[in-house]
């Protein structure tokens, strides 16, 4: 982790290169770049679904965002919009006139998102304007983009796009990852491993963001730094578009210097994506996740299936969840585990009782609760509840650290703890 003061900027920056604002992209076509190669920072490479698998079914909708899980991959995206009525939407644009139609004759609709309530958004048809096999398809509003495909996958991440920038739609997304339990207050980002990121082109917004809640990681979008060029601590991580990195091929390597992870956009062709790849990329967004999967599988650069955690198979279109999120007052609170100390010097062989605690934050149930350890080997076993301990179960031939994982019953991480044995 990088510290502060490496992340000062360079004396000479002006105070615009500084918020990224003075960058601009290259203009032209891409050229044909030079020799390079590099290396993902830790050896492993995110599958981000553009808008969903959104090159096959309707961006940002439910279709789109279970064909993106079933194509395994490692983040869902959505564009932050806010309605009329300051609710929380996934859609890209600033208008709906692009991809809403009435139901009923298929016209075009227009007008601002912002123009409309949740609920005059949920009475339009968002798959006719792909075609006519996807009527029906309903907008998604972000609270139950992230419950739905939590509950499927504990272990999927997001990557969340404020836009357009605005105070009231920063507070109100970082609200809602707090009620739904994302938010770890004190714990350092890390943007290759934390279940949400929020990016932005935006600077404002990302000033923002880590204003409220530091601990949420951020990556700054669409431009590359000039050689030189100091990262400010408001970005954990960049991403320019793919036509950047192409025309400079070192920049990949220059962020890596200073520990920032590159994160690239919208890589649909295997043979750029397979470029990218040799030049190190953190992270790569696809309107076409299973391409993007067998480029960086078939690289050995992947995450490990098991910790991706998307199931071969699930219910899809969110029955239960779609439909039922008209305010964030219909958001369930995600209670907190607090885990507590072993009880002095712990020998290897030992069952172990750990203390723990469930704190409602306002919430009426916890719900059923679970727990599993993973041991100094890697390998992970379930634990016992009782009596308002975690019996930790440690083996004789494995001294070493045991993670705790207390989980929420559909296996969302709530709280962590540790012993060590020796």
């Amino acid at each position: 982790m990088r510290s502060r003061t490496t992340r000062l900027l360079a004396a000479g920056l002006t105070a615009a290169a500084a918020l990224g604002l003075a960058l601009t992209a290259p203009a032209g076509a891409a050229v044909e770049p030079p020799p390079y190669s590099g290396e993902p920072l830790d050896g492993r490479i995110t599958v981000v679904a553009h808008r969903g698998a959104s090159s096959y079914v309707p961006e940002h909708t439910f279709p789109a965002n279970d064909l993106a899980i079933e194509m395994d991959a490692d983040m869902l995206e959505c564009d932050v919009m806010l309605t009329e009525d300051e609710q929380l939407v996934c859609l890209h644009d600033t208008t709906i006139d692009r991809t809403a139609r009435d139901p009923e004759t298929g016209e075009r609709l227009t007008g601002s998102v912002d123009s409309y309530t949740l609920a005059e958004l949920r009475a339009m048809d968002w798959g006719l304007w792909k075609g006519e096999e996807f009527a029906g398809a309903t907008i998604m509003p972000l609270a139950e983009q992230l419950m739905c495909y939590r509950a499927i996958n504990p272990d999927i991440r997001f990557h969340l796009e404020t836009k357009p920038s605005s105070p009231v739609g920063d507070q109100l997304l970082v609200d809602l990852l707090d009620r739904l339990g994302f938010i770890h207050e004190g714990a350092q980002p890390d943007p290759q491993h934390d279940q949400v990121m929020i990016q932005s082109f935006h600077a404002d917004s990302l000033r923002r963001i880590k204003a409220i809640e530091p601990s949420l990681a951020t990556a700054y979008l669409g431009v590359t730094f000039p050689e030189g060029t100091i990262v400010p601590d408001t970005y954990d991580a960049v991403a320019p578009n793919y036509k950047q990195i192409l025309e400079d091929p070192a920049f990949v390597g220059r962020m890596h210097e200073q520990g920032i992870p590159v994160h690239t956009w919208t890589v649909d062709d295997r043979a750029v994506m397979d470029t990218l790849i040799g030049y190190g990329v953190d992270g790569i967004f696809s309107n076409k996740p299973d391409v993007a999967r067998a480029a960086v599988d078939e690289a050995g650069l992947g995450i490990p299936a098991s910790e991706r955690g998307n199931p071969d198979a699930f219910a899809h279109g969110c029955e239960g969840i779609a439909g039922t999120v008209h305010s964030i007052d219909d958001v369930p609170i995600t209670p907190a585990a607090i885990v507590g100390d072993a009880p002095g010097i712990v020998q290897p062989g030992r069952t172990v009782p750990v203390p723990f605690e469930l704190d409602l934050r306002g919430g009426d149930d916890a719900g059923a609760v679970q727990a599993e350890v993973t041991r100094p080997d890697g390998s992970v076993i379930a634990a016992e509840i009782r009596g308002g301990n975690i019996l930790v179960h440690t083996a004789q031939a494995l001294p070493g650290t045991y993670t705790i994982e207390v989980q929420d019953e559909v296996g969302f991480a709530i709280g962590e703890g540790t012993i060590t044995t020796r």
